[in-house]
């Protein structure tokens, strides 16, 4: 797998259906993810609010599982937690 060097859109990351055009071309439980002000988008579209909700959560969620790592809590927690961390930032990564 190539490693991707690009950084993603800065959080926040809106979830909610927006509607441009002819509503007619939409599927009834299609939701955009949209990026905060100054960005461009949509990030995604999806379907179903359960996962436009999950990506929406994305830069938040990488941002909280680096900062566990990084505070090397490794006392504290089982260490396949840490295993756990590592391969959610990898995969948000693209590595």
């Amino acid at each position: 797998m190539m490693k991707i060097n690009e950084t993603h859109t800065p959080a926040p990351w809106k979830a909610g259906e927006v509607l441009k055009g002819d509503e007619s071309t939409l599927l009834s439980d299609e939701v955009w993810v949209t990026p905060g002000p100054g960005h461009s988008g949509p990030i995604a579209i999806v379907s179903g609010s359960a996962n436009a909700h999950i990506i929406a959560a994305a830069p938040e969620l990488l941002a909280a599982c680096e900062y566990v790592i990084a505070m090397d809590w490794h006392g504290i927690g089982a260490p396949h937690v840490y295993e756990q961390l590592r391969a959610a930032i990898a995969k948000a990564r693209g590595v």
